[in-house]
């Protein structure tokens, strides 16, 4: 049985648009999951972006510049988390806590 991947590691830096902000979702206004994932990193008190990929030219481009693919796909720290993984979000959270 293959296992699925669920992050991927990168430099992601160039992404982020200021120092506070630990997270940068890029989604839609009617995923589920790009909605539960902003509600888990709110119930974290996680200083995140919301990019809409549906509605903003920029967010679209800057999502298929990282490969696309489905939504949500959320940047923390050096990884990219591919759906709502609340195990991923936690791991990449305290990476990104602990400067990796």
């Amino acid at each position: 049985m293959k296992m699925q991947v669920r992050h991927q590691l990168g430099d992601y830096a160039a992404y982020f648009p200021a120092a506070d902000v630990r997270a940068i979702v890029y989604g839609t206004q009617d995923c589920s999951f790009c909605r539960q994932t902003r509600e888990y990193l709110n119930k974290k008190g996680v200083r995140y972006v919301f990019a809409d990929v549906q509605n903003s030219a920029e967010a679209a481009a800057q999502h298929a510049k990282l490969g696309g693919g489905p939504v949500p796909a959320t940047l923390i720290g050096n990884r990219r988390v591919q759906g709502f993984w609340i195990e991923e979000l936690d791991d990449a959270l305290g990476a990104s806590n602990s400067g990796h």
